[in-house]
């Protein structure tokens, strides 16, 4: 248990997954804000755009209020499953660029997307 969740007046991440499947917006809210800044900073580093890494992150956590029951405590800790799924669009979003670059009638003029590889090296730890 982090330490976090046991000083939070809103309850440990899977009381507020409970909450989220129940319906509750609140607790999504609450989770948005613990764990936003890690989200948004993994997908910013892979990304290298505010925008799409913004949009990458609203995608994160749509997938947990739209699918709640993806998460399960037995697995992984909860920002564990957001890092991932945020990673996991991370390289939708970068393979998706990378095909229409190559759909580009002069591709040499087209500025490439962020480095690929920086995906398959990033560390989970920094």
């Amino acid at each position: 248990m982090l330490i976090e969740d046991q000083l939070s007046p809103y309850g440990t991440d899977e009381q507020l997954v409970s909450q989220v499947a129940a319906g509750d917006a609140s607790a999504l809210e609450q989770l948005y804000d613990r764990y936003v800044r890690q989200c948004y900073s993994l997908a910013y580093k892979l990304l290298g755009d505010s925008d799409k890494a913004e949009g990458v992150v609203h995608e994160a956590f749509l997938n947990l209020w739209k699918d709640p029951g993806g998460y399960s405590t037995q697995k992984e800790k909860l920002l564990t499953w957001l890092l991932c799924l945020t990673y996991s669009r991370c390289d939708m979003r970068l393979s998706l660029d990378c095909f229409k670059v190559m759909l580009t009638p002069e591709p040499h003029k087209v500025v490439r997307p962020y480095v690929y590889t920086t995906m398959q090296t990033y560390n989970f730890t920094e």
